[in-house]
């Protein structure tokens, strides 16, 4: 499945990696970044207009040392 995904989503990015990991998703994130070490931290955002969505994306950007690129998506219901 990693390799779907990032074959899907990340074509061209040699070095990207797909980590599954359980507990609270921003801290998750910051806390691979500080294991990985990465140039960029690549967050999705979902962009339909509800207020409570992207929390995550929004603490990832406020906690991050790194910088962070957010992908802006719609999110169909799917």
């Amino acid at each position: 499945y990693a390799r779907e995904v990032l074959a899907r989503y990340g074509p061209g990015v040699p070095d990207a990696r797909l980590q599954l990991r359980a507990g609270e998703a921003a801290t998750e994130i910051l806390a691979a970044a500080d294991e990985i070490d990465p140039d960029l931290i690549v967050v999705g955002w979902p962009h339909d207009g509800v207020t409570e969505h992207g929390h995550v994306a929004r603490e990832v950007l406020h906690r991050s040392a790194r910088p962070v690129l957010l992908v802006a998506f719609v999110n169909d219901g799917v």
